[in-house]
C-alpha cells in the first residue's frame, strides 16, 4: 500500500530535498507533490486526499498554523500533519498541536529522520481513523441494541455482580418509574421491598452458579401494586463488558394470570355443572324404568311385559353410562372396561335364566368417546340380553365369551356362546324385531361392520368392528334414526 504526501515549503530547495529523503527511504511513499503558496497549497486539498502533510514552520506569505487551519476546513479526513523547521518555541509549539500537529521535526535532521517521523504520523493516524470507526460502530451497536430493547414489551435490565444496574431499557424504566440516570450504578434497594431483593439475589446467585438460565413466576410489589411476572435470569460471564453479571427479562402477566384464573373458575362451574347433568338424566332415566317396571306389573299381556322389560333394559344401559359420567373428571369419554362390567352385572341380575351361565370376559383397559361409547353399550346390551334369554333354552349349562379391544384405533367386540344358535330366519338386513333394527341403526351410527357366525345346536359369534373417533355433537341423535321404527 503507498501513500499520499503534500510538501508546503516556499524554500523550493528545501521541498526538493524532503522530497528525495522519502523517495530514497524503504517506506511505501508514492504520490508526493510540492507545493510553495497558499492559492497552489488550497488546490491541492481539494483535488486529492492526502496520507499525510509536512509544512514548513516559516512561510513567507502565511504560517504552518494558518495552513493547519486551511486543511482542516477542507479535508473531510483528519489528515496528520508535520511541522518542519529550524527551531520552534514552546507556546507556539502547543498552539500547533491543539490545531492538529501531531509531530515536529527540526530542519537539520530531516535527511536521517524524516522519513521514520512521516511513517510513524501515518500509521498513527491510521490506528486512530480504524479506533474512532470502531468507537462509531460501538456507538451505533450501542443505539441500536437499545432502540430494539425499548422497543420490546418486557422490562429487561443488567446488573453487574455488585447488584448496579449496568443496562435498563424503556419498559423497566416506566414499570420503575425511574429514570436511567437514576439506576445505572445504583442498586433495587432504593425502590424495592427488601423482601423481594433477597429473593432476586438468590435467583440470580443461581444462574451465575449454574450458568443457565432460569426461568420461574413471582408476584413483586411495585409502587404499592401486586404484578406477576415470568422472569427470566440469564447468567452473563467474561462478555459485554462485565466479568460477571446476569439479564433480567421480566414479563407482565398480571393480566393474564387474571384471566386465566376467571376462565379457571368458569370452567370448574360448568364441570359442576354438567355433573348436575348427568345425575339428574341419571336419576331421570331411572324414574322412567321404574314407571316402566310398574306398568310391567299390570299387565298381563306377555308381549306386552316382554316390550317393556326390554326398553327398560335398554334405559337402564344408558343410565349407567350418566353415572359413570357423574362419577368421572371426564366429561366426554367412558372408560369402556367399567362400562362392560357394569353392563353384564345389570343383565346377569335382572334376567334369570333356567341354567347355569358361565361368562368370561377379555376386555382391553381403553376409553370411548361418548358418542360411541352410547351406541356400542346398547349393541352390546341387545346382544347380550338375547343370549341371556333365547341362547339356552332347554340346557342346564352354558357358556358365554366376551372379548373388547383396541388395535391401530380400531375397535373390535367379539361375543359368542355355545347356545342353541339363531333361528333360520334370522337376518341383519331384513330384521324382524325392534332389537335387530335397533343394532343395524346403533351399527350405522358407529360407522361399523357387524357380522354373525350361527350354526344350529353349536352357538353364534358376533363380531362388531368400528374406528375409535372423537365424534362430536349428541349422543341423543340416535333418537332421530329410530323414530321411524
Amino acid at each position: 500500500m503507498s501513500f499520499s504526501i503534500l510538501i508546503l515549503d516556499d524554500n523550493k530547495s528545501d521541498a526538493r530535498l524532503m522530497k528525495e529523503y522519502l523517495k530514497r527511504s524503504d517506506k511505501s511513499f508514492g504520490h508526493i507533490r510540492l507545493v510553495h503558496k497558499k492559492e497552489s497549497y488550497r488546490e491541492a486539498l481539494k483535488e486529492t486526499s492526502w496520507d499525510l502533510i509536512i509544512s514548513d514552520c516559516r512561510l513567507v506569505t502565511f504560517s504552518a498554523l494558518e495552513a493547519i487551519r486551511i486543511k482542516n476546513t477542507i479535508c473531510e479526513k483528519d489528515v496528520p500533519a508535520i511541522v518542519v523547521s529550524g527551531t520552534i518555541g514552546e507556546e507556539q509549539a502547543v498552539e500547533l498541536i491543539r490545531e492538529g500537529a501531531v509531530d515536529f521535526l527540526l530542519k537539520e535532521h530531516t535527511k536521517k529522520r524524516l522519513p521514520q517521523v512521516a511513517m510513524r504520523a501515518i500509521n498513527e493516524s491510521i490506528e486512530k481513523s480504524k479506533l474512532e470507526t470502531a468507537e462509531k460502530e460501538l456507538k451505533q451497536r450501542k443505539q441500536l441494541l437499545q432502540a430494539m430493547m425499548d422497543q420490546a414489551p418486557a422490562a429487561i435490565y443488567v446488573k453487574e455482580g455488585d447488584g448496579t444496574f449496568h443496562f435498563v431499557n424503556k419498559e423497566f424504566k416506566r414499570l420503575i418509574q425511574q429514570e436511567r440516570s437514576e439506576l445505572i450504578g445504583h442498586t433495587a434497594e432504593e425502590f424495592i421491598n427488601k423482601e423481594w431483593i433477597e429473593k432476586l439475589r438468590k435467583n440470580e446467585q443461581q444462574a451465575i452458579e449454574n450458568g443457565e438460565i432460569l426461568n420461574f413466576e413471582n408476584t413483586m410489589e411495585i409502587k404499592g401494586d401486586q404484578r406477576t411476572f415470568w422472569t427470566s435470569k440469564i447468567p452473563l460471564k467474561n462478555g459485554a463488558g462485565l466479568e460477571e453479571g446476569v439479564c433480567t427479562i421480566l414479563t407482565d402477566i398480571t393480566e393474564r394470570k387474571q384471566a386465566e384464573n376467571k376462565l379457571r373458575e368458569s370452567l370448574k362451574e360448568k364441570e359442576i355443572l354438567l355433573q348436575e347433568i348427568h345425575h339428574r338424566v341419571k336419576n331421570n332415566l331411572a324414574i322412567v324404568s321404574g314407571m316402566m317396571e310398574l306398568q310391567a306389573f299390570d299387565s298381563e299381556n306377555e308381549e306386552v311385559l316382554s316390550a317393556l322389560m326390554s326398553s327398560q333394559s335398554r334405559i337402564q344401559s344408558m343410565s349407567i353410562i350418566h353415572e359413570l359420567l357423574y362419577q368421572s373428571e371426564s366429561f366426554s369419554q367412558i372408560s369402556l372396561d367399567e362400562n362392560v362390567a357394569r353392563l353384564i352385572d345389570h343383565i346377569s341380575s335382572s334376567i334369570q335364566p333356567n341354567c347355569d351361565i358361565n361368562l368370561k370376559s377379555n376386555i382391553d383397559d381403553l376409553s370411548l368417546n361418548v358418542n360411541q361409547a352410547i351406541p356400542c353399550t346398547l349393541i352390546l346390551n341387545e346382544l347380550l340380553t338375547n343370549i341371556y334369554k333365547h341362547a339356552f333354552v332347554g340346557r342346564d349349562k352354558g357358556k358365554i365369551r366376551l372379548s373388547l379391544n383396541e388395535q391401530n384405533q380400531q375397535i373390535q367386540l367379539t361375543l359368542s356362546d355355545n347356545g342353541v344358535g339363531l333361528p333360520t330366519d334370522f337376518s341383519l338386513k331384513e330384521p324382524k324385531t325392534l332389537g335387530v333394527k335397533l343394532i343395524g341403526l346403533l351399527t350405522k351410527q358407529l360407522d361399523g361392520e357387524l357380522s354373525y357366525q350361527s350354526e344350529s345346536g353349536n352357538g353364534t359369534k358376533f363380531i362388531l368392528q368400528f374406528e375409535k373417533k372423537n365424534t362430536k355433537g349428541s349422543a341423543s341423535n340416535i333418537i332421530d334414526k329410530t323414530s321411524n321404527i
